[in-house]
């Protein structure tokens, strides 16, 4: 409810009206249960189990519907298939393609310690580079060109 009684008395009226018709339309709840109690009766239907006579009768049997074998085939089937294809997966040890990705890696890296430099590596040569390379060092000869020929 709302503090503005203008808004709030049209609804209580609306809403008291469909109250009022709902009580009209809706049966009565004594007489709806009595019909489904005569309904079940007449059904032959035990309450307490929920199950029907011809139901009963069938479950007395030993005879199992075939639905219910094709589920129970497929309950057994179906983690058997599984486990198999696991076993299959884990258990055959060291495989052919592992041997090959170990060729392969192997084969890379002899044949990267081989190669030191590619065709384009000139380009991103710059003069006087060597120095960036290096740490100088302190006190004696500095250039690069008197130690190479000393050596």
């Amino acid at each position: 409810m709302s503090d503005d009684p203008q808004l709030d008395e049209p609804l209580q009226r609306h809403f008291s009206a469909l109250r009022a018709d709902d009580m009209r339309r809706a049966p009565a709840f004594g007489p709806m249960l009595e019909a489904a109690r005569r309904e079940v009766a007449a059904r032959n239907v035990d309450v307490a189990s929920g199950a029907s006579a011809p139901v009963a009768a069938m479950s007395r049997t030993r005879e199992v519907p075939r639905d219910r074998q094709r589920l129970r085939l497929l309950a057994v089937a179906v983690p058997t298939l599984v486990a198999a294809g696991l076993l299959l997966m884990l258990g055959t040890g060291e495989s052919g393609a592992d041997r090959e990705f170990e060729a392969l890696v192997t084969e890379w890296s002899r044949t990267a310690s081989g190669v030191r430099s590619s065709p384009t590596d000139v380009l991103l040569s710059l003069p006087g580079d060597e120095y960036l390379r290096g740490m100088p060092t302190i006190g004696g000869d500095q250039s690069p060109s008197r130690s190479r020929s000393s050596s």
